[in-house]
This record gives structure tokens, sequence and C-alpha cells, in this order.
């Protein structure tokens, strides 16, 4: 066997100091956990932050997520672009409303429910074009 196979079949039968086997070299190793490192050092943004960026409340989102079955970070993104249409901020009402129909006719917790319509009237207090000339959800029950 070569100078250059025998090293080779050396180094891939080696195993490190902390366990791994391998060719690669130990500076390579600690490269990789230097780049590695940074990238967990670096600021990442939250569930918060896309909360606040998508122009509504937590609340707001959640019940965005629950109603399109959705995780709470997809719901911001898709509060962000319906609020960025047309009739969109009354898709959201539409939505929520959803959710109130829902928790009542299931029979779900009157805290939820009544945690809804405070999500709906501080919706509709924050996006009067959403607020319908008369409440349609009203007539139904």
């Amino acid at each position: 066997m070569g100078k250059v196979a025998g090293n080779a079949v050396r180094s891939r039968h080696q195993t490190a100091a902390d366990g791994r086997t391998g060719g690669r070299s130990s500076s390579a190793w600690q490269r990789t956990w230097q780049l590695r490192a940074a990238a967990v050092d670096c600021d990442m943004i939250t569930l918060e932050d896309c909360v606040r960026f998508c122009g509504l409340t937590e609340e707001e989102v959640l019940a965005i997520a629950e109603h399109e079955h959705l995780p709470e970070i997809a719901a911001t993104a898709l509060a962000q672009y319906l609020l960025s249409q047309e009739h969109g901020s009354e898709r959201v009402r539409d939505m929520i409303v959803d959710d109130i129909r829902c928790a009542q006719v299931n029979g779900v917790s009157k805290e939820k429910v009544l945690m809804l319509l405070h999500v709906l009237h501080h919706f509709l207090k924050t996006h009067p074009e959403a607020t319908p000339p008369d409440h349609p959800w009203s007539k139904r029950f």
C-alpha cells in the first residue's frame, strides 16, 4: 500500500479525542465548530418580533393560527400579508368571528368565548375599516 493510501486508511480508523472517527483534521473540526458557535451567538427573530412586525396583537395572531390550523409563526406571516391586501382586514375579522361561532357551537369554555370577543373588539377598534355597517354575526345568535 502506498504512503498516501496508508495514511488515509490510518486516519480513517483513528479516533479523535471527542470520539469522532474519520479523516478530517483537528483544525477542520475547530473551524466547523467556530462557525457553528458564531451562528448560535447571532441574534434571531423571535415569535414576539414577528407578532410586532405583522401589526396585530398576539391574541389576534393566535385566533388566526387556530382558525387556519397554522403554527403561530406562519399565522404572523399570513396576518401581515392579509393586512396588506385591499379587503384583508375584513378577512381577519371574519376569521375571528368564525372562531367565536365555533367556540359557542362546540361548547368551549365561556372564558375562551369572552377572550375571543375581546380580541374581536380590539381588532375592530384598531382596524375600523373592518367594521361592517351592520353586525351580521349578532343576528345569528
